[in-house]
């Protein structure tokens, strides 16, 4: 105890953000597949229910990870108490090293 990580914590929260962009895109593409959107398509020949296909994806389908995000955020309950409560947890574990 008593090392400081703050390199680890950031190598960890730049990997996550790395895997979650790399991830919505492998979706992406999948999402982009499913709806059959066509390859090289020139400007104006793609078919209207795809067009709006692909504007309910980019659209309103991407809000439910947004919402997703504000449901566990809103789960998270901390309070002056409980701040007050996890300091002196960590002064006391300090303490016993």
């Amino acid at each position: 105890m008593g090392e400081r990580r703050e390199g680890v914590i950031f190598a960890a929260r730049s990997f996550a953000n790395k895997a979650t962009t790399s991830a919505g895109l492998v979706f992406g593409g999948m999402l982009i597949d499913f709806i059959e959107f066509p390859r090289g398509a020139a400007l104006g020949t793609v078919p209207a229910d795809t067009v709006w296909q692909l504007g309910l994806i980019a659209g309103p389908a991407t809000s439910i990870f947004t919402m997703l995000g504000l449901v566990l955020y809103l789960r998270y309950r901390i309070d002056r108490r409980r701040h007050e409560e996890i300091m002196r947890e960590l002064a006391a574990r300090q303490g016993r090293d």
